[in-house]
């Protein structure tokens, strides 16, 4: 006997692939869940510090995407709510908003100078340029290229601040036209790419190592995509 085939289409199928409606959908409800009303401004749920930057690296992904207002209003509440809390020098000790961290500082000003090149509001590049520059300095220390994690922490380097750096420093030399940002970038990912990178027949694998100690040579293996994103 000869069998027969018959497709039938089920119209409750969800469609395949990413629409605008389901983006709009997804942001709407992120606001609503994590998006707080603080006295100063808002904050995603109590607010942070790296883990701030990339969310708000969300909101400024949202805007980029959409063109609505909506999201260039909520990283400016963000904002204002984290200069409040953390002050506008992080990289200075001994005043307030002090952080020893060089991957926060690097993470929040590469926020901060993707808010500048889309809404083209000029604090944000100061508060980026600011703190970028004087992280970079201090955290260039080790006469190699490579970068110090945590400040006055001893000899150890990580790809969670080589990575982003590098990043900013791009965003900075378009956001400045100043071409020694790009210096900047390319001799601290080479460095990172020397130090960090697994190598096999001469080709990076894709895996990059999570840290090294240049004092005692040693090296931390781990991989995440955490780094290797960067």
């Amino acid at each position: 006997a000869q069998i027969e085939w018959e497709i039938e289409v089920d119209e409750d199928a969800e469609p395949y692939g990413f629409s605008k409606q389901m983006r709009d959908d997804m942001m709407k409800k992120f606001k609503a869940r994590h998006y707080k009303k603080q006295s100063t401004g808002y904050s995603i749920d109590n607010g942070g510090w790296w883990g701030d930057a990339e969310m708000f690296e969300t909101i400024l992904d949202a805007y980029e995407t959409t063109g609505k207002l909506e999201y260039a209003t909520m990283f400016e509440n963000l904002y204002t709510n984290f200069i409040n809390r953390n002050k506008g020098t992080w990289y200075k000790s001994g005043v307030s908003g002090y952080n020893e961290y060089n991957d926060d500082i690097a993470w929040m000003c590469i926020a901060c100078v993707r808010a500048y090149l889309l809404t083209g509001t000029t604090k944000y590049l100061t508060t980026a340029k600011t703190n970028f520059n004087g992280m970079f300095e201090r955290a260039d220390c080790y006469g190699n290229d490579l970068l110090q994690w945590k400040h006055n922490s001893g000899q150890g380097t990580n790809a969670c601040i080589n990575g982003p750096a590098s990043v900013c420093a791009c965003y900075l030399a378009i956001a400045t036209a100043d071409t020694t940002y790009y210096e900047m970038a390319k001799k601290t990912y080479l460095a990172n790419r020397k130090q960090l990178y697994e190598f096999s027949g001469g080709k990076p694998t894709g895996k990059v190592w999570y840290s090294y100690d240049l004092g005692s040579k040693k090296y931390n293996y781990w991989a995440s995509t955490y780094n290797q994103g960067t």
